[in-house]
This record gives C-alpha cells, structure tokens and sequence, in this order.
C-alpha cells in the first residue's frame, strides 16, 4: 500500500514536471532562441560598420523586449560604444548615418542615433549635425539603453583627448513569429 502511495506521488509531480518541460520546450523556447539570432545578427551587423578613422570600438550593448512604456511590440535596441579622437561635428560628418545593416524585423534602411557625453550632459547629434540635449525627463522614462549610457561612460577611463561616442540602432516587430515571445508580452 505504501509502495503504490510513493508511485501515484511520483506520478504526480513528474507528469505536470514532464508536460511543463514539453510545453516550455515546443512553445516557449524557439520564439526566444529565434528573436535572439536576429538580435546578434542585428548586432553584429552594426558592429562592422565603417567607421571614422582613428576610432576603435570599445564594447556594444542589445536589449529585446518591450522596451518602450504603453508598447505593443517589441523592440530591439543596440549601442556601439566607441572611442576617438574627432570632435563630434567631425565625427558625425564622418558617419554615415544611413546604414544598411541586418535589421531583424524591418525592411527599410537604418538610420543611427549618435550620441555623447560632455560636460554631464547627454547630447545627440542629429543627421543634419544639430546638437541637441537629451532632456533627462524623457531620458528616465525612455529605453533602457538610454539609462546605461551613463553607465557605460564611468566603464571607461579615457585618454583626455579622445571622446566617447555611442551609436544607437533600433528595430521593432509588430507582429507574426516573434511576438511569441514572453519578452514581448
């Protein structure tokens, strides 16, 4: 009797174990796995963009999920974080901007956010080359990579003549296979 109590104990726990397994392993688990390749895919795709000369790249960062308040779509978002010794007009002059990198999702060319620090204050470079203050407001409720940027400024120790730069690329799946994953739920 006590033996046959031990077994439909078991068999209790293992068969929802075993279903959870199955279920995580069919459902849950290829939505991710893909979403993930396109994401390296995406990143590295932006991590072999031309560059100005004389810059030499430092680390990159990709975040993916719902990165965005109120989103109904997941985002991807990718900083490269570099180093040079141009002056930020000379260095966007030298970027191009317009890249055809492998975004996951889209179809359309890849425009990149440039970005850098000075004087405690995050400032974005525009296409145009318009510097312009991030407004911190937004900053606090905008993406998570925005938040790491500061982060990632203290990471590196930087020779006083060189300047830290961030290049940002975006994508976003509104629907189909990726949105099955719970990173984007």
């Amino acid at each position: 009797m006590k033996s046959r109590r031990t077994h439909n104990l078991i068999l209790m726990v293992t068969v929802p174990l075993l279903l959870f397994l199955c279920l995580y392993l069919i459902l849950i688990l290829p939505p991710r796995l893909y979403n993930d390749i396109k994401v390296r895919t995406f990143l590295s795709s932006l991590e072999e963009i031309k560059l100005p000369k004389d810059t030499k790249v430092l680390d990159s960062v990709s975040l993916f999920g719902i990165l965005w308040e109120n989103s109904n779509h997941c985002d991807v978002e990718l900083i490269l974080i570099v180093e040079s010794n141009l002056a930020p007009a000379d260095f966007q002059a030298a970027l191009d901007t317009e890249q055809d990198l492998k975004q996951p999702y889209s179809v359309d060319k890849s425009y990149l956010s440039l970005y850098y620090y000075q004087d405690e204050k995050l400032l974005n470079i525009s296409r145009q080359g318009k510097i312009e203050e991030v407004d911190t407001e937004w900053l606090s409720n905008g993406p998570p990579t925005h938040t790491k940027f500061k982060e990632l400024l203290e990471k590196y120790v930087l020779d006083p003549q060189s300047q830290l730069y961030f290049i940002e690329a975006r994508d976003q799946t509104f629907q189909g296979y990726a949105m099955n994953d719970f990173r984007c739920m």
